[in-house]
């Protein structure tokens, strides 16, 4: 759920050396259909719009070349300990980071009519495209909680991917708008290359 640059950056360290390419999570359709090799690729991944991800975390990515996929939430933009408008264009700007949709408020969707629900998820969408210029085309449901009417409603908006908290490095090909995630914690070295390998 959260690291600290320094171990971060022994992550990335570890992937560097290794090999390893960062992608990003619209890049697993290809992958899971076969159009992409799934060997030595991994998929970094950011919720909820903080703004360490700028001030700590962005100019790691720079430093290693490295990609990610950061979820924001529409709502959060601006306020206090997150990321403004100018901080996002940045790091878009720079390649490395794909923004993906976390819905207007972070809202459970479970819980919301069928209407609520879609005005959630489309209009976040909608929004972050409007203002950034740019195709958001992966989502990740708050608190990784959803139905499968929920996934049906994400697929309905548009979207080619989504992922949720299950935690595994095993995906399967028709799980595209479930995916797995791992938490690594604070495992670095070896122990985070087994990790990730699925070793």
């Amino acid at each position: 759920m959260a690291i600290t640059p320094q171990k971060f950056e022994q992550q990335l360290q570890a992937l560097s050396a290794a090999k390893i390419e960062t992608l990003f999570v619209r890049d697993v359709p290809a992958i899971l259909s076969g159009s992409i090799a799934p060997q030595d690729k991994v998929v970094l991944t950011f919720d909820d719009g903080y703004e360490d991800f700028y001030t700590d975390l962005f100019p790691l990515l720079k430093q290693y070349n490295a990609k990610a996929t950061f979820y924001i939430v529409n709502d959060f933009i601006g306020k206090n300990d997150y990321l403004t408008e100018p901080q996002i264009r940045e790091i878009l700007a720079s390649g490395l980071v794909e923004i993906g949709s976390h819905t207007l408020h972070h809202t459970d969707l479970r819980w919301l009519s069928g209407q609520e629900a879609a005005d959630e998820i489309l209009g976040s969408k909608s929004d972050l495209e409007r203002r950034f210029s740019v195709p958001v085309t992966t989502f990740s449901y708050p608190a990784g909680s959803y139905w499968p009417k929920t996934v049906q409603r994400v697929r309905d908006a548009g979207f080619m991917a989504a992922v949720t908290t299950k935690g595994s490095a095993f995906q399967g090909r028709k799980g595209v708008f479930e995916l797995r995630r791992l938490r690594p914690g604070a495992a670095t070295g070896k122990a985070f290359l087994h990790l990730v390998q699925g070793k």
